[in-house]
C-alpha cells in the first residue's frame, strides 16, 4: 500500500521531499516510505489501515500557510482557504501554494495548480469517477518565485471528505 501511495505521489514528492531525499541518500519515494512507515499498517492478511492525517507529503523549512478545512460545496472539487502569512520570518508573497487530494478507493492522486502565498483560495477539480467517495487533502508550499527549485515547508493535513 504504500509503495503505491508513493508511486500515485511521485509528482508531490518530487518537490516536497527532494531535499529531505538528498539528507537521507535515497529517491523522493524511499524518503516517503522511510518518513511514513509507521503510519501504515497491515494487520491481518488483505488488510490494510493507513493514518492519512500523519502522512508526510513535504519536509521543509518554509513558513506554511494557514489552511482552512477543505470544502465539498461544489460538484467534484475541493477549495480550501488559507491565510498566506506573507509577515512570517522566511516568506514571500511569490511563495507558491500546493494542495494534493487522494482517493483511497480508486487509488489515484491530483495535485493542485500553484497559487501564491499572497492569495486566499485553492481549488482542485476531481474526475467524475471520484463522484461519492472519500478524499483525504494535503497541503504545502514551496518557496521562491520558482516554485518547482524551492525548499518547501513541511506538509500538512487539511483534512477529508466526499467529493459531491
Amino acid at each position: 500500500v504504500i509503495n503505491g501511495l508513493s508511486s500515485c505521489a511521485r509528482n508531490v514528492l518530487r518537490m516536497g521531499l527532494k531535499v529531505k531525499a538528498k539528507q537521507l541518500k535515497c529517491s523522493v519515494c524511499n524518503a516517503f516510505v522511510k518518513l511514513n512507515w509507521d503510519n501504515v499498517r497491515s494487520n491481518m492478511p488483505g488488510v490494510t489501515t493507513v493514518n492519512y492525517p500523519e502522512l508526510i507529503l513535504a519536509v521543509g523549512s518554509v513558513p506554511n500557510v494557514r489552511f482552512s478545512s477543505p470544502q465539498f460545496d461544489e460538484p467534484l472539487t475541493v477549495q480550501v482557504t488559507f491565510t498566506g502569512n506573507v509577515d512570517q520570518i522566511n516568506a514571500d508573497a511569490t511563495d507558491k501554494v500546493y494542495m494534493y487530494a487522494y482517493c483511497p478507493d480508486t487509488g489515484e492522486g491530483l495535485l493542485s495548480q500553484e497559487v501564491s502565498r499572497s492569495a486566499s483560495t485553492i481549488t482542485i477539480t476531481v474526475p467524475t469517477n471520484w463522484n461519492g467517495m472519500k478524499v483525504h487533502v494535503w497541503g504545502f508550499v514551496i518557496g521562491g518565485e520558482n516554485g518547482l527549485t524551492g525548499e518547501p515547508s513541511d506538509s500538512v493535513y487539511i483534512g477529508t471528505g466526499n467529493i459531491g
